[in-house]
């Protein structure tokens, strides 16, 4: 049971990989920006945060995917009810599809590095005389294609290993050689005497296993 759970998730992971490296090759020519339905009302604000006004906005938060130039982006933005996007997929250039935000404000919180980027900023009013408004809310993950590449190839690489062991191992086990480093044991018995491993069992050919008939006398 655990062996076929294991051999299921290199399957499942060597697909994911399949389907990263297409990405991976595709953003470096096309980007995507796939929007996601808007979730439910986040706030109600005034309009503006500057006294006396009686409008209101009515904020909602949309997750969004992002591929472009090797590097796949989460975003999350908090936004006016009117700016929300529609769901679906958009295609643009590939550098327009990414969201690099750089600090703005005291709270900002930033991270970049070797392709893993880092973006959070919570909505919150400013006040700019003439101008007064909101900043949007950001939370921003970028992950390199090579990073998540290289997690999904763990697990069949893993399985390759395996596979070639195990048959490695029937190979010298059905040639009288030590399963550990070689050494031919037809003319030994006991322990290898090479590496010390011990003999591992000949396993049973169908015509030892079958029962044996007694012949009439």
């Amino acid at each position: 049971m655990i062996r076929l759970l294991s051999n299921l998730l290199s399957l499942l992971s060597l697909v994911l990989l399949l389907i990263l490296i297409g990405l991976w090759v595709r953003s470096y020519f096309c980007g995507d920006v796939w929007q996601l339905r808007p979730g439910p009302v986040s706030d109600v604000t005034p309009a503006a945060p500057i006294r006396g006004i009686r409008d209101t906005q009515t904020w909602r938060r949309q997750w969004s995917v992002h591929s472009g130039s090797g590097r796949l982006q989460f975003v999350r933005r908090e936004l006016q009810e009117s700016s929300v996007d529609k769901a679906g997929r958009t295609t643009v250039p590939p550098p327009q599809a990414l969201n690099d935000l750089v600090p703005m404000t005291r709270t900002d919180r930033f991270l970049n590095a070797l392709g893993f980027g880092y973006f959070r900023r919570d909505k919150q009013p400013f006040s700019r005389p003439p101008v007064s408004g909101w900043y949007w809310g950001f939370l921003v993950i970028g992950l390199p294609y090579w990073a998540l590449a290289l997690a999904t190839a763990a697990a069949p690489a893993l399985w390759l290993r395996r596979w070639r062991r195990d048959r490695t191992r029937r190979r010298r086990l059905a040639l009288g050689r030590c399963t550990r480093c070689g050494y031919d044991l037809r003319t030994t018995t006991g322990p290898c005497p090479e590496c010390g491993m011990r003999r591992s069992p000949i396993a049973p050919t169908r015509e030892s296993t079958l029962p044996t008939q007694a012949l009439p006398s």
